[in-house]
């Protein structure tokens, strides 16, 4: 998650303060009452870049100072877990990947919290699929002949992650399970460690996000393998789909989302996503979104809660039967 672009160099920033009324919570006072604080537990790539976006404009929408910041660690538990203990006032959210946040607990045998219990899902705003990539000096091709590869020459294949219960993890493990073959992760601190190892042909394979991997696809430095969209997409029509490859609905792509403490008050939350809601079709999100490789994919309280309900139950289940856990 901590992609080697991208990154706006300070770890903190406050986005302009805007002109504008102040909205009135009933039972709540007057919301927001001072800065908002929206913690990034990625120091970099598409949350970094993203969470400034609407930080600049929920500052402009809602007439309050918003300060972005980074609070990078474990798999995103540090950040996560600032929220976890933060006041549930609406002045310190948490935007984040969904997958990390719900897969990075399941893995640890005494977790510090449970997303569905300790934080309040907001608005979920966009979707971005995750690629795997090999150096060209790879002795395979395609994902088939890297499936082969590794089926022919047991424990060889190794691929580079940024650690336990992050994204490139849980989809390389859940690939293993799905098309029968064996991969040895190496583990990283960061994203742009791993990265820079593959790109030296140390490890020959990894998972990227889409826009992390945009710039080394276009000066061929990486071979797409396969896309974590449930279709190929038009700007990569040779890659295949890792649904292709599993004939299955594999889904390989991040979320992205805004969440606040839990007991978050309902006017506080309902009041957010509305200005989330309207940051998103802003010119400026608009615009920012394909360049990261990503979709609008909103969703309110109820169904984005829905959603990650599902996906700890299935990661649940997976860190189960494949005993993940650390």
């Amino acid at each position: 998650m901590n992609h080697p672009s991208f990154s706006m160099g300070r770890r903190a920033f406050v986005a302009s303060l805007a002109l504008g009324s102040v909205g009135s919570v009933s039972a709540q006072g007057t919301y927001p009452n001072g800065p908002i604080r929206i913690v990034t537990p990625f120091n970099s790539g598409t949350v970094d870049i993203l969470g400034r976006a609407f930080a600049e404009r929920l500052a402009e929408q809602m007439g309050a100072p918003v300060v972005v910041e980074s609070l990078p660690g474990a798999g995103g538990i540090i950040g996560s877990s600032a929220v976890v203990r933060a006041v549930a006032d609406g002045q310190t959210l948490l935007f984040t990947a969904v997958e990390p946040l719900v897969m990075a607990p399941l893995l640890l045998r005494r977790p510090p919290f449970d997303p569905l219990v300790d934080l309040t899902p907001i608005s979920k705003i966009a979707n971005s699929p995750m690629i795997l990539v090999a150096h060209p000096a790879a002795p395979f091709q395609t994902a088939a002949e890297m499936v082969g590869y590794a089926k022919q020459h047991p424990d060889k294949l190794f691929y580079a992650s940024s650690g336990a219960g992050t994204p490139d993890h849980i989809i390389m493990e859940r690939l293993q399970e799905a098309l029968g073959f064996k991969a040895t992760i190496t583990p990283y601190k960061s994203t742009a460690q791993k990265t820079a190892d593959t790109l030296a042909g140390h490890v020959p394979v990894t998972l990227l996000s889409l826009s992390g991997a945009q710039q080394y696809l276009s000066a061929k430095s990486l071979r797409p393998l396969a896309i974590g969209s449930l279709t190929r997409r038009p700007e990569l029509a040779d890659v295949p789909a890792m649904a292709e490859l599993t004939k299955a609905p594999f889904d390989g792509t991040l979320g992205y989302g805004f969440y606040g403490p839990a007991k978050l008050p309902p006017q506080i939350a309902a009041r957010l996503h509305n200005e989330i809601s309207k940051a998103l079709s802003s010119t400026q999100i608009a615009s920012t979104l394909p360049k990261l490789g990503s979709e609008v994919n909103l969703l309110d309280a109820k169904a984005f809660a829905a959603e990650m309900s599902r996906q700890q139950k299935e990661g649940r289940e997976l860190v189960q039967r494949l005993n993940l856990a650390q």
